[in-house]
């Protein structure tokens, strides 16, 4: 049984799905960056928390979108900070400055 399912693996790795190959991958623009940012942290911090925190600076750099928050001017706190990769959607950072 373990030995069919590393055979399996190893031939699905090999069959990487054509949208991973496309150019902008599966998070080609600012505004998917946005969706899937907001997506993960709503039922983490609050959707009032995290909507607070607009406008939201978001790039692009080396293949991974980093959207953070802005902390409002007279607020005490911090901000959310989220990484995700362009190719695969996969999140690689996800927390809060201070």
């Amino acid at each position: 049984m373990i030995a069919a399912l590393c055979l399996s693996s190893a031939s699905l790795a090999q069959n990487v799905p054509k949208i991973f190959e496309c150019n902008g991958g599966v998070v080609p623009d600012k505004e998917t960056a946005i969706r899937i940012a907001e997506a993960i942290l709503f039922p983490v911090y609050g959707e009032n928390a995290i909507r607070g925190q607009r406008p939201y600076q978001v790039t692009l750099k080396d293949g991974k979108w980093t959207v953070d928050g802005t902390l409002r001017p007279g607020f005490v706190g911090g901000s959310f900070h989220i990484v995700i990769l362009q190719r695969d959607a996969r999140v690689v950072e996800i927390g809060y400055h201070f």
